[in-house]
């Protein structure tokens, strides 16, 4: 009779436990999921901002050229070239936004894995054209046009002010946004990985 009571209290408690095991693994996902949640809403606000930046300064930019085109070729150059970048990076945000999206956690984290993955090298080519290409070039430009137009110290001074703090608003915007969000992320999916293969 005591050996039947103890294999009936000793399966109550292994039952207990594996409810015990089953509800902390459902805490610790729903906790996960929530990082990932939030790291992921934090990168599509940037990307989010950044399109519509970009979409304000097109008819920005094109007014400037309407108004003031003609009396400086540099100037020119300088904002049709602002305004070609204004339209790629325009659409380039609009794809990255499209990848985030596709990021789902109710779907298998290796395709999860993967689009992240595939953010973070875009994330990385955007970098290198930022940081080699088009920042320099159009640094390059507005000071031509500056030279061009002869103008006073002070426009000298807000254009330097302008490039420092483009320079390390890019530089802070993909150290501070971009790399910690998609790291958390990444290691957010694989402990997901992990705990849906245990």
């Amino acid at each position: 009779m005591e050996l039947e009571e103890l294999k009936n209290t000793w399966a109550t408690l292994d039952n207990r436990l594996k409810e015990n095991k089953t509800l902390t693994n459902k805490v610790i996902l729903e906790m996960i999921e929530a990082k990932t949640n939030k790291s992921l809403n934090k990168l599509m606000v940037w990307e989010l901002l950044s399109i519509l930046v970009f979409i304000v300064l097109i008819p920005f930019i094109t007014y400037c050229f309407y108004r003031y085109h003609g009396k400086l070729i540099f100037w020119d150059i300088t904002l049709i070239y602002a305004l070609f970048i204004c339209l790629l990076s325009t659409v380039w945000y609009i794809v990255k936004a499209y990848g985030l999206v596709k990021i789902d956690l109710t779907k298998m984290v290796t395709n999860n894995i993967y689009h992240v993955n595939r953010y973070q090298l875009q994330i990385k080519w955007e970098r290198i054209l930022m940081e080699y290409f088009i920042g320099p070039s159009l640094a390059v430009l507005c000071i031509i046009t500056y030279a061009e137009e002869k103008a006073s110290v002070q426009f000298w001074v807000l254009l330097i002010c302008a490039i420092a703090i483009a320079t390390v608003f890019t530089y802070w915007g993909y150290r501070s946004v971009y790399q910690k969000n998609i790291r958390s992320i990444l290691k957010n999916l694989e402990e997901l990985k992990e705990l849906k293969e245990d």
